[in-house]
Formats: structure tokens, C-alpha cells, sequence
């Protein structure tokens, strides 16, 4: 086979094949073929990531619910409802409160009363 021959060849099985995609595009079988593969894999992913983000933040939200229970049930926080509070206490509870932010990232706490006084604050 001759040198232009082979050129021909190429370039008309190049036209039929190029034919065929835009015949197929056309038609519409592109997204015939993005939803029964792609797709699918795309719904999977996104609800692993869901079920993913679910349980850490149920983790999370377990495991600050403990802490914060254990927290409130602690002696010195009684103190903080009194006008005169022990040094103890104020160091252990700022100490429990400074274990709370770092550990959860909690930005402040603030103790009220029943009739809504602020007895103690932790916002800087």
C-alpha cells in the first residue's frame, strides 16, 4: 500500500469515526451513558460522605453531651452561685472550662441563674 493510500485510509476511517460520535451525540446517547455508569458512582460517593459526616458528628455530639453532664454534676460550679467563692473552686472550674474549649473548640460558657442573672462568663 502506497504512501496516499494509506493517508486515505486513515483519514476516512478518522471522518467515519468522528461521524459516528457526532451521530451519537446527537441522538443523545452521551447522557444515556453519564447516567447508568457515572452517575451512580457519583450517588455513591455522595452518600458515603454523608453517612461519614453523620457519624462523627453523632460521635461528637455524644461525647460532648458526656463531658458537659460530667461538667454541670462537678462541686465547684455550685460555688458560682455564691457572693463568696473558694480559690479552689474558681481555679478547678476554670481549669474544667478551659479543658471544655480546648478539647471542642467551645468559644464560651455562661452560667445563668433560673431568674436568667449572669453569674459567670467565659467570652473573651
Amino acid at each position: 500500500m502506497t504512501g496516499p493510500q494509506k493517508f486515505s485510509l486513515s483519514l476516512l476511517i478518522s471522518t467515519i469515526i468522528f461521524a459516528g460520535f457526532a451521530i451519537w451525540s446527537y441522538i443523545g446517547l452521551y447522557a444515556t451513558i453519564e447516567t447508568s455508569f457515572f452517575r451512580s458512582r457519583v450517588e455513591e460517593s455522595v452518600v458515603k460522605q454523608i453517612t461519614d459526616t453523620d457519624q462523627a458528628a453523632a460521635a461528637y455530639m455524644s461525647s460532648l453531651d458526656k463531658d458537659l453532664t460530667a461538667f454541670f454534676r462537678q462541686d465547684f460550679l455550685v460555688s458560682t452561685y455564691r457572693i463568696n467563692q473558694a480559690s479552689g473552686d474558681i481555679i478547678a472550674r476554670k481549669s474544667a472550662i478551659d479543658t471544655l474549649r480546648q478539647k471542642y473548640r467551645i468559644d464560651s460558657i455562661r452560667m445563668f441563674d433560673l431568674a436568667g442573672a449572669l453569674h459567670e462568663s467565659t467570652r473573651l
